[in-house]
């Protein structure tokens, strides 16, 4: 979504015509030790190396910082004069601990299986970028995409038209592409719902989820035939992804900022990948966080967030759930007279803000934990123009191996200092290109489809 205050002393794009305060008592008290009294020192022994115990540290007070980590008690057990606790390790860019304590009864059953195997299942799962991505990725800084205040704005169209770049004739070359799978997908006929088809046994999957494909020779050698895309293998259902490209929304953007703003052609949904998760019992689920007015409008046809949906049902992806949670204030009757036909019996419209601490009741990633299973095909859209809650929720997605293990396709609009959109994202902006880039490219590595959001 995009601000349309607009200020007057905001830079003028060439293609243009502290985190609240209000965590509640349990929350804090996961961030404190708790003494038996005030004159007792805790000692406790801890290794820290990319997020697991490796150092010793004697903590006296209840937050530790050590370079870009935090150090906090959460619980603690005495046996005799031994006093045990149980550390929280909390990277400097996450807000809280993530020890949720989920009523799910999916998870009960399966974290003991997913932690026992957790060293087979990092081994099993392999996310390769794109040669592109990977090349913006590394090169970053010398793009200029770690800009992050109002004075400096990454200019990200650059690359796009460098024709001395090392990656300049793939960049063309994967558009030439992706202009043929958009054609594709377009011409594509609508099947019923996949679910449908499939047996209790689960032995027909193969014949149900090859019916999703859009060429016979599947993405890569049917389509994409200069490999120029990102994939994850092994387990999950994640398959092929367009590369992170800094533009972070249709590359058209470049030559007509008005006209494909909102395009939605820059995706790349592999739905025969997503396929291979399903189950005759599976839930097909939908959160939108910042469902605004767009996705009631008039010109709904063009809204992003009905394009989602209508692009899933094409190919046999019927939401039975639709949470869409929004702040602004609208009228009920007015809604749901506005939500098509097709999507009223899944339609739960959420008219309150998003809480972006994690196990918070409105929190929706909250809500997602503990109702769903695995087998349910999950998918998270977050574009709330507010970037401190935004970023927390995004990196909560990052940090939680049980959302991780839920949620399979993320949609997220980062206000960041881009310079194509300066002007519009006036008082909305926070952070660097490089930063957001990097973080979907972790979020893709830890199991989930990430794309950017127009």
């Amino acid at each position: 979504m995009h601000n349309r205050n607009h200020s007057s002393t905001a830079p003028s794009s060439p293609f243009s015509p502290s985190r609240s305060s209000s965590n509640s008592n349990d929350d804090s008290k996961k961030m404190r030790v708790r003494t038996e009294s005030e004159d007792r020192k805790l000692r406790t022994r801890a290794l820290i190396q990319r997020g697991k115990v490796i150092a010793v540290i004697v903590l006296s007070s209840g937050v530790l910082s050590l370079g870009r980590y935090q150090l906090s008690i959460l619980s603690r057990m005495q046996s005799g004069s031994t006093v045990g606790a149980t550390i929280g390790l909390v990277r400097e860019d996450m807000d809280e601990s993530l020890e949720c304590a989920y009523h799910n009864p999916h998870r009960n059953k399966d974290v003991q299986s997913t932690s026992a195997s957790s060293s087979s299942t990092t081994t099993q799962y392999k996310y390769s970028p794109a040669s592109i991505e990977q090349y913006i990725l590394e090169n970053a800084s010398k793009l200029g995409y770690d800009t992050s205040d109002n004075t400096q704005f990454a200019d990200t169209c650059a690359i796009l038209r460098d024709t001395s770049s090392p990656i300049y004739n793939d960049l063309q070359s994967y558009f030439a592409e992706l202009e043929h799978y958009n054609t594709l997908v377009r011409e594509f006929d609508p099947i019923p719902d996949l679910r449908l088809r499939l047996h209790e046994s689960g032995d027909n999957l193969e014949e149900v989820c090859n019916s999703v494909k859009i060429h016979p020779e599947g993405l890569l050698k049917g389509v994409f035939q200069r490999q120029l895309l990102s994939s994850a293998s092994g387990s999950g259902s994640v398959g092929y992804m367009e590369p992170l490209l800094p533009t972070m929304r249709s590359q058209k953007i470049c030559n007509d900022l008005d006209t494909y703003l909102l395009s939605m052609e820059y995706l790349i949904h592999d739905f025969h990948a997503m396929c291979q998760k399903l189950k005759k019992h599976s839930k097909l689920v939908f959160v939108d966080m910042g469902a605004s007015l767009d996705f009631h409008d008039s010109d709904a046809h063009e809204s992003p967030a009905i394009y989602v949906n209508s692009i899933y049902s094409k190919f046999g992806f019927t939401f039975d759930h639709i949470y869409a949670y929004e702040i602004t204030q609208k009228s009920p009757p007015h809604v749901f007279e506005s939500v098509p036909n097709e999507l009223q019996s899944a339609y739960h419209w959420i008219n309150v803000g998003v809480d972006p601490r994690p196990c918070a009741k409105m929190n929706p990633f909250t809500m997602i934990a503990n109702n769903f299973s695995p087998d349910d095909l999950i998918v998270v859209k977050l574009d709330i123009d507010t970037p401190e809650v935004e970023s927390r929720l995004a990196r909560q997605l990052r940090d939680d191996p049980w959302i991780l293990e839920l949620v399979d396709q993320f949609y997220f609009e980062d206000h960041v200092h881009q310079l194509e959109l300066a002007e519009r994202w006036t008082g909305t902006m926070n952070g660097s290109v490089k930063r957001s880039l990097e973080l979907m490219s972790e979020i893709r590595r830890k199991g989930v489809a990430a794309h950017y959001w127009p």
